[in-house]
């Protein structure tokens, strides 16, 4: 009896320790593959100059993360690796955020099943025990991965392939990177918007757009992609983000950002310009930036998208940012206020897809809603150096944890490899901090900055230029006056319904319902091209001023007087916010410098507060 309990205990001894050596052994593999000479150390990060396009995300008090690129700065030479290290962070630990104490470990991981060294795709809690990791784009000159979906469980603490498709088109890469990511609250749902699927070898190097592919929904209980489909007014979209938040029967995304294929739209700043706030006439670009002030909504139980102007200060446009939300608790008359915290990004400055090569941002803005008004974060000269493509998590309710970033370019010359991996923003206090802490219960709640509040002012709950739909409103407030809400449209729906059936029969209420359903398409149709309207006209009158600085009136404009120092150009034009506003540029003062004015209707009286040029 003895001899075979010893007998068992050196064989789990054994089984133990392959299970232990197996791992890096699997990793080293990887990265001999991939050609580089460089090995990462996840423990010590000895020579981790950057880490980015990872994927990771906060399961159970855990964060998790998998994958992406490293720069490596070993003897004087630095490489970049593409990397399957797959490691988690214990954020029920306090630790500094300095330099290469970040306490990551390692998960163990049992058989030889690991996925490849994908970048740049998604990573979600998912439902039970398991977190799933969704595309990303395959290495350069490692073989062609097709499109996959793995999964990682805790408890058997295996990865498995949970899905897998392939693409009508396969003429084309096959994997889609370099959307965004957000799931539901309670992790039944994930979704993927925006991307593109490239790839890149010796002999190959593209990118593709799938037009089809902008738009996707996962089921987290099964790990397995559910449907593709299109974005509204065909947009695609590379670097956008997007959050979940608790408005409607089923929770709604906000969408902001990244790319859009506007072939009108200038997008870059002028280059070495110490401010940023002009454009370049001669870089018109085909694949341009999408406006941060066009906010998308998307109604998850109507299945719907809707669309918001946002106004304030408003970000430069930007991609590869990264993006959380908070929400309030309600007031006195329980009323809500959501904010997103947007962080870094990049433009699309002389970009190509496969590089790092346009300029970053270190700034932070908020969007509040329903206000749907921007608020820069006044940061100081405290605070992290600018970056991109990183990931974001909500951690103690409060903060904002950003994991990694890719600094200025690809081809820059490391002098150093100073890296800050992880950074920590208090959503509070909007400061950054120097050391995590997980919060207690009774002190782990979000609450809005007064600074915030009081650059809001009293219309939190509105937006400032009105509700561009009733449903959008809807959402928000849960009013649905009249028959523009989306519950008083079913009810009138089925009411007709029932009405033209008993009235005509079955073949009569086929035809009413036909009519119906084509006039809805129809009504949608045309709200989703004023949309795309109204972004082409700022964008042509924005190229008008910038090329001839002048732009021309459409309608009269009378009665408009001077005001102090400043008087109003006959080359004006009235801007489209339902009538409310117009924008007016005018000269000031002896330097004859031109200056935008906003004035009211119908009073036409000057407000105190200038604004921007066109957006």
């Amino acid at each position: 009896m003895m001899i075979a309990l010893t007998i068992l205990a050196l064989c789990l001894c054994t089984c133990t320790l392959a299970g232990e050596l197996f791992e890096p052994q699997a990793n080293a593999q990887n990265t001999k593959a991939s050609g580089a000479t460089i090995k990462a150390d996840p423990f010590q990060q000895r020579g981790l100059c950057r880490r980015w396009a990872h994927q990771s995300t906060v399961k159970n008090g855990t964060l998790y993360m998998f994958g992406g690129s490293m720069l490596l700065k070993q003897n004087n030479t630095v490489q970049e690796v593409p990397n399957t290290e797959f490691l988690q962070l214990d954020l029920a630990q306090s630790f500094q955020l300095s330099e290469n104490t970040v306490p990551w470990q390692k998960p163990k991981i049992n058989g030889d099943t690991i996925p490849p060294a994908f970048s740049a795709g998604a990573m979600y809690s998912g439902k039970g025990d398991f977190v799933f990791l969704y595309e990303g784009q395959t290495p350069k000159n490692l073989p062609e991965q097709p499109s996959s979906m793995w999964g990682y469980s805790l408890i058997n603490r295996t990865w498995q392939m949970t899905d897998r498709w392939n693409h009508a088109d396969e003429n084309f890469p096959n994997r889609q990177s370099r959307g965004a990511s957000v799931m539901t609250s309670d992790g039944n749902t994930g979704f993927y918007i925006g991307g593109l699927r490239a790839y890149e070898n010796d002999t190959f190097k593209g990118w593709y757009y799938g037009p089809e592919e902008q738009f996707t929904v996962i089921d987290l209980a099964a790990g397995k992609k559910s449907k593709m489909e299109r974005l509204p007014l065909g947009q695609k979209r590379i670097g956008p983000n997007v959050v979940y938040l608790p408005i409607g029967k089923k929770g709604s995304l906000v969408l902001v950002g990244g790319t859009g294929e506007y072939k009108v739209r200038l997008s870059a700043p002028v280059q070495n310009a110490t401010k940023m706030d002009g454009i370049n006439p001669d870089d018109v670009r085909l694949n341009p930036m999408s406006q941060m002030d066009t906010i998308w909504i998307y109604d998850i139980d109507a299945g719907r998208w809707f669309y918001q102007t946002a106004v304030g200060d408003k970000p430069w446009e930007r991609k590869n940012f990264c993006m959380v939300a908070a929400t309030s608790d309600p007031d006195s008359s329980g009323n809500k206020t959501h904010h997103i915290f947007i962080y870094g990004g990049g433009t699309d400055y002389m970009t190509p897809m496969f590089g790092m090569n346009d300029k970053p941002f270190d700034d932070m803005y908020i969007l509040s809603l329903p206000a749907f008004r921007y608020y820069q974060v006044k940061l100081g000269d405290v605070k992290p150096d600018a970056r991109q493509r990183m990931t974001c998590h909500v951690v103690n309710n409060k903060q904002m944890l950003v994991l990694g970033g890719h600094r200025v370019n690809s081809s820059e010359t490391l002098k150093d490899c100073r890296w800050d991996e992880l950074n920590l923003f208090d959503m509070n206090t909007l400061k950054w901090q120097t050391e995590y802490n997980p919060s207690d219960p009774g002190d782990s709640k979000f609450i809005p900055n007064p600074d915030v509040i009081a650059a809001l002012g009293a219309k939190t709950q509105e937006p400032a230029l009105g509700w561009e739909d009733e449903d959008v409103k809807c959402l928000f407030t849960g009013i649905c006056p009249g028959e523009q809400g989306i519950e008083a449209q079913k009810k009138r729906s089925n009411a007709r319904w029932r009405k033209w059936y008993i009235a005509v029969g079955g073949a009569g209420g086929a035809l009413i319902m036909a009519l119906i359903i084509t006039m809805l398409f129809l009504r949608r149709r045309r709200k989703e091209n004023k949309a795309l309207r109204y972004e082409l006209e700022q964008l042509q009158l924005y190229f008008q001023y910038q090329t001839t600085g002048e732009i021309y009136s459409s309608t009269g404009v009378n009665n408009l007087i001077s005001d102090g120092d400043a008087f109003v150009s006959e080359k004006v034009r009235p801007m489209t916010f339902g009538e409310r506003v117009k924008f007016v540029f005018g000269k000031k003062g002896s330097n004859n410098q031109e200056i935008p004015t906003i004035f009211d209707l119908p009073s036409e009286k000057r407000r105190e507060t200038e604004v921007e040029k066109i957006p």
